[in-house]
């Protein structure tokens, strides 16, 4: 779609895949797709460059749940996952857990 893949994913989903991750210690990029990633995407190749290695990329916005529809892909409201309503899953696992750390980042030179 519009030259972008992503992973319809629901928000329990992708925090399983994150504590997958963290369990078996391997080292994954989670990105999500909205409307301003895409136009980066188009527009910076650096963008293109840390897109193409990313392992999951998960749809944050639901312009692209509806443009997804558009195109024909079966993506609804429940696998929009945004980083605010991710952070909590992401705190009570790691508070169960004792001794999970998950890093943001914002460095494009993975």
């Amino acid at each position: 779609m519009l030259g972008i893949k992503f992973d319809a994913l629901t928000m329990s989903q992708l925090s399983e895949i994150i504590f997958d991750s963290v369990r078996s210690g391997s080292r994954n990029i989670i990105a999500n797709h909205n409307l301003h990633s895409i136009y980066l995407f188009h527009h910076d190749l650096e963008m293109r460059d840390f897109y193409s290695k990313t392992h999951i990329i998960h749809v944050d916005g639901m312009s692209l749940v509806y443009l997804a529809r558009i195109f024909g892909y079966s993506v609804h409201r429940v696998q929009r996952v945004t980083y605010i309503d991710l952070i909590w899953p992401l705190m009570a696992e790691s508070a169960r857990l004792r001794n999970v750390y998950v890093r943001l980042s914002l460095n494009w030179n993975c």
